[in-house]
């Protein structure tokens, strides 16, 4: 009697064992806990039906869970379905022998989806202006997704989910001059927070680099903050106006070459007003071009028709309506290359501008004292000042002509918004004519 009870034991102890064993690494496969997953799908919003094939049913000893797996579903509202790659699920072990089978997590990988169905898709369910805004302005695009759900003890959706993957070849319609095309990155949303990465587009056929950007829901207020990398960047006069201002910091412009490293970050409110806007970029220009509106010919007698930035290294901040720039490199005034320095400070009120440029193997012709610099020495030229952007009166601190022990200085010069002499301070002439 003891031997049979003994077997027995043995028996339905391997037989438990092998059952476990084959449900924890090969598991099973059945339809009939597609109506209660179908069910907990629709918690999450009555309108939706989930179409699932047979489901694979794995057990997870550890966690002591059954982690449901199918492949192929589709996800239907109305007219309008996504398709699924597949779709795993979580349940306890205690909630299924209580008769309860909604999931603690739903984790969904998608196959890929052209981007204005799921935004139609999306507006089925609850269409918003943000949503309709945004099915207008995107032309085509694809995206791939791995979703996390999670729920609560009630089977309610919890908001701690996650969705990651990546969009390729996006393309959003012209919106004025502006033309963004082959647009791709890799995304990850989680708890309101926003992550970009390695983000590639093309404005206007010039590539540019978003390495990385993020955007943070604060109660419908977004903050946003990022980095994009340019490099060899070549504008036309056309290109430069498109993409600023016509009256932009330099009018005139004709065209540019540069590589640009830029952090930025700003915020949007809920009126989508942008607020906040701070940038420190890093600008490599290589050459810049632009016209001149002020005749200098008497004084330097070999002038351009325009005038050439080349090699500047430049630093650029901007903060609460408060613009510097700060760099220094070449300037080709006339037949052969000088020097310059700058740094500009630009707000609201006024301009405040520090230079200074190395004339070298040029001419410069000062009738008025009787003096010219010849083409074997050096002059150097420091302009200091600030203009009312108000009054549009200017004020020059400090004006100082520096040719070996020639030197002219003027201090505190009042110009009117005419550009017409008020007062001044100090003239100290001291120079062989």
């Amino acid at each position: 009697m003891k031997k049979i009870f003994f077997r027995t034991s043995i028996l339905i102890f391997l037989g438990i064992f092998g059952f476990v064993l084959y449900l924890s690494t090969i598991g099973i496969k059945t339809d009939r806990f597609n109506n209660q997953i179908s069910a907990g799908v629709k918690k999450i919003n009555n309108q939706l039906e989930l179409e699932l094939n047979e489901i694979g049913i794995f057990l997870d000893l550890f966690k002591l869970q059954l982690s449901f797996k199918t492949l192929g579903a589709n996800l239907k509202n109305k007219d309008k379905t996504i398709k699924f790659e597949s779709i795993n699920s979580n349940i306890g072990i205690k909630k299924i022998l209580k008769g309860q089978f909604s999931p603690t997590e739903l984790d969904i990988s998608t196959r890929s989806l052209e981007i204005k169905n799921l935004i139609s898709f999306i507006r089925s369910i609850e269409n918003t202006p943000q949503l309709f805004i945004l099915e207008k302005f995107i032309k085509k695009g694809y995206l791939i997704a791995d979703i996390i759900l999670k729920f609560d003890e009630q089977g309610k959706l919890k908001e701690d989910y996650s969705i990651k993957g990546l969009v390729k070849d996006g393309e959003i319609k012209k919106i004025r001059n502006l033309d963004l095309s082959k647009i791709n990155f890799l995304f990850n949303f989680k708890n309101n927070i926003f992550d970009f990465n390695d983000t590639q587009l093309s404005l206007n056929n010039k590539s540019i680099l978003l390495p990385k950007l993020n955007i943070k829901n604060k109660k419908n207020r977004f903050l946003i903050s990022g980095k994009n990398i340019n490099n060899n960047i070549s504008l036309s006069k056309n290109e430069i106006y498109q993409l600023l201002n016509k009256d932009f910091f330099f009018p005139g412009i004709i065209s540019a070459e540069f590589s640009l490293n830029n952090n930025f970050s700003f915020l949007i409110d809920k009126k989508y007003r942008i607020k906040d806007l701070k940038i420190d970029s890093n600008l490599d220009l290589k050459e810049m071009n632009f016209s001149s509106k002020i005749n200098l010919k008497k004084y330097l007698p070999e002038i351009n028709d325009k005038i050439t930035f080349t090699n500047q290294k430049i630093k650029i901040q901007y903060e609460k309506n408060s613009l510097n720039i700060k760099g220094k490199g070449n300037i080709i005034l006339q037949k052969e290359v000088d020097d310059i320095e700058y740094d500009i400070i630009k707000s609201k009120k006024d301009l405040k501008f520090n230079t200074l440029i190395r004339i070298k193997k040029n001419l410069v012709n000062l009738d008025l004292l009787n003096f010219q610099k010849g083409l074997d020495s050096n002059l150097e030229i420091i302009l200091s000042g600030n203009k009312n952007l108000i009054s549009n009166e200017i004020l020059l601190k400090k004006i100082l002509l520096k040719e070996k022990n020639n030197i002219f200085e003027l201090k505190n010069l009042r110009l009117s918004k005419n550009k017409k002499i008020k007062s001044f301070d100090i003239i100290d002439l001291d120079y062989l004519d």
